[in-house]
């Protein structure tokens, strides 16, 4: 009877999500939007290749290896890690022979782990088997796990339950095995998804405050600090010890050579990603099945947590006094941690206050680091979770149990069928004979066409399809931009049509560039952009018809133009006027990691311009040298020089390329040449609107030559 009772709950266990998630396409298209779908499977083919390649060689630099973000190196984890999901995707593709139907049962055994880790905190509670199994279905299928569908990392919430369940079973029976449960734990959450893993890290230590605070009976301030100070509390210092050596062991070598690459985020794109104070009642328009624009919302904005819920919720509310204290903590830690949710401002009546969001980003490391603040909403469900099973534990009254248990059911129900995930993607297929035509070293910038227009493919098509080779691409998908890239999208803004940006392109280690079409512009006829390419020094070299990409290689006859070979004499000078005085000191410090930025116009604009005394005139050829440390894309892209009278313009100013490979993290330099200056009164300004980067220098110098 033991087994048909627990294989039952298993068939529940599995039948929520699977109704959830699959359609008639689940064994043919990946669900999501294709974007973010395919990007994680990338992510976890990637791992699977990269684990080959490490347990090979056994050097950690392989876990780090990603075909995109060329010319930077180790990038991977500039994306979320997923080691644990990848080793999960690699047992189902071996079950399936098949990545897309591996990917979608993902998401189903995702809900099933997160159903298990709060059933053992539910059996570790002494809750009874079945509001045990009603928690778990309740937990594991709230509609923020649909929100996310998107987002497969976000689906596994395991690590919160279980943490919780390991340190109420440590602190019963002192067994050290839950403290090195709770190190595993916290990294395969960390392992599953970053932004989890941050906010594990915190709510461990949280969850020791408040189960020394909320369990004991007849909580005194000399027991709470006896607990606090004991030494089993001081034991699970040795799982966050572990956690953090591990992490930094992973991490040291990637910190080490992209560290200043590595996002801060300002608090206004934070605010962006925030929750609002009634995202609790929104659903994206795409997982929504009855028709309200009132209750609509986005990913990043919605945190529906069911009409069924909010009901019970008031209901706790009214009888708030005689609530058990238990009950009460766990709603006043589901209510702080929907404000947190709501990011770093809260709006009040056209009014915007600081939310509490902004001491986390102020004062607790790596929340810096992150985007999303609206994610921190998954601590508001487990905490709604737990009240839920924990006030049907303490309702004694068997009537009003009943009553209870058909609500949460009910509750179920709704989370069912209300919403719907209706969208999903095909994933691309490369065409095999196109990537055996491109040599092993080559490079290939992939570019987006539209109506004749040339844009840089942000998205995660790049990465996936030249996956499994030792072909480069400059692109590549994640949650920043990079230098190069926004490098690359300011000189295709203002240099497409013209045939030097391609001979640049190739001096950049560029080999190839792949022109996708849009889907309902693709056809046989000649476009205005392939009568252009033709005076271009480009050549046809594959055409996927099945992917709309159209491959082209860059003219082998470029060669990298000779260096002249100068004594330069340093000049000294002074700044006299600037578009921004503030901070301008900073171009003459000899320090290239301090900064001078114009933000004159929020962009590079004809508003940019820097006014220079020199010590003396120069003898012959005057030479400027302007340095951007690792920002790159914040060079000029183009300048009028003005120098006694005579303006000299400067177009697709090349930045100082060889140093740049060697290390794109800490050379950026660009040289202009003025041939002809008898004056000591020098300006410079900028000559191109850029709309994608501010103008930034670290230092500006200035050089005479020797002939």
């Amino acid at each position: 009877m033991k087994v048909i009772t627990y294989f039952f709950i298993f068939f529940l266990a599995f039948l929520f999500p699977f109704f959830r998630f699959y359609s008639t396409q689940f064994h043919t298209h990946l669900i999501g939007d294709g974007i973010d779908n395919l990007l994680v499977l990338t992510i976890l083919e990637r791992n699977l290749l990269n684990f080959h390649s490490f347990f090979q060689t056994l050097e950690l630099s392989k876990l780090y290896t990603s075909q995109g973000f060329y010319p930077y190196r180790d990038t991977a984890l500039f994306t979320e890690p997923m080691y644990f999901p990848s080793i999960l995707y690699g047992l189902l593709k071996t079950i399936f022979q098949d990545s897309t139907k591996a990917y979608n049962s993902l998401l189903i055994l995702a809900s099933i782990i997160n159903f298990y880790s709060f059933f053992y905190l539910c059996r570790v509670l002494k809750f009874d088997l079945f509001i045990t199994t009603l928690g778990s279905l309740i937990f594991s299928n709230g509609h923020y796990f649909t929100i996310q569908y998107i987002h497969l990392q976000n689906q596994f919430a395991f690590g919160f339950p279980l943490v919780f369940g390991l340190i109420l079973q440590y602190k019963k029976t002192n067994q050290i095995s839950s403290v090195f449960l709770i190190s595993i734990t916290l990294l395969l959450q960390f392992f599953s998804c970053n932004y989890y893993g941050l906010f594990l890290f915190y709510f461990f230590f949280l969850s020791i405050i408040l189960i020394g605070f909320v369990f004991p009976k007849n909580i005194t301030k000399r027991k709470l600090n006896v607990i606090l100070l004991s030494k089993k509390t001081f034991s699970f210092f040795l799982p966050a010890l572990l956690f953090i050596l591990t992490i930094f062991s992973l991490y040291y070598q990637f910190f080490k050579k992209n560290i200043e690459l590595y996002p801060k985020r300002i608090i206004e794109e934070n605010a962006i990603y925030s929750n609002s104070l009634l995202s609790f009642l929104t659903l994206p328009k795409k997982v929504i099945l009855y028709s309200n624009t009132s209750f609509e919302g986005t990913t990043h904005s919605s945190a529906h947590i069911g009409f069924v819920t909010l009901c019970l919720i008031l209901y706790f509310f009214s009888k708030f006094h005689k609530l058990h204290r238990r009950i009460v903590i766990y709603l006043c830690c589901a209510l702080l941690f929907y404000l947190l949710s709501i990011g770093p401002f809260i709006n009040l009546f056209q009014h915007q206050v600081p939310g509490p969001y902004s001491i986390l980003y102020y004062l607790a490391p790596g929340f810096k680091n992150i985007r999303v603040p609206s994610r921190i909403f998954i601590l508001s469900w487990f905490f709604i979770s737990i009240a839920f099973a924990t006030y049907c534990f303490y309702s004694k009254e068997k009537s009003k149990k009943i009553f209870l248990n058909v609500v949460l059911i009910i509750l179920i129900l709704e989370f069912s069928f209300t919403t719907k995930i209706k969208e999903s993607s095909k994933s691309i297929i490369s065409n095999l004979n196109i990537i055996q035509s491109l040599e092993g070293n080559s490079t290939v910038l992939f570019l987006k066409k539209n109506k004749d227009l040339l844009t840089f493919d942000a998205g995660s098509i790049p990465e996936w399809y030249l996956l499994n080779t030792k072909i480069k691409t400059p692109n590549g998908y994640t949650g920043i931009t990079f230098p190069f890239q926004y490098y690359l999208i300011n000189l295709l803004y203002n240099y497409q049509n013209s045939s030097k940006l391609y001979e640049y392109l190739k001096l950049l280690g560029i080999t190839h560039i792949a022109v996708t079409e849009e889907a309902n512009q693709f056809s046989n006829q000649t476009n205005l952009w392939e009568v252009r390419s033709r005076f271009f020094p480009l050549r046809l070299v594959g055409n996927d018809r099945e992917n709309q990409i159209m491959f082209y290689r860059i003219s082998e006859n470029i060669v990298h133009p000779d260096q002249n070979k100068y004594t330069l004499n340093p000049i000294q000078f002074r700044i006299t006027e600037a578009s921004v005085s503030k901070k301008i000191g900073n171009l003459t410090d000899n320090d290239l990691n301090s900064y001078w930025r114009s933000f004159s116009s929020g962009y590079q604009s004809q508003e940019d311009f820097l006014k220079i005394q020199l010590e003396k005139l120069p003898k012959n050829k005057l030479l400027i040298h302007l340095y951007a440390g690792p920002f790159v894309e914040r060079l000029p892209y183009a300048l009028d020089v003005k120098c006694n009278g005579r303006k000299a313009e400067f177009d697709l100013i090349p930045i100082d390329i060889q140093n740049f490979m060697k290390d794109p993290i800490k050379n950026s330099k660009q040289e202009i040449i003025i041939n002809h200056c008898d004056s000591d009164q020098i300006e410079i300004r900028v000559k191109k609107t850029t709309p994608y980067a501010v103008l930034m220098l670290s230092e500006i110098k200035f050089f005479e030559t020797d002939k």
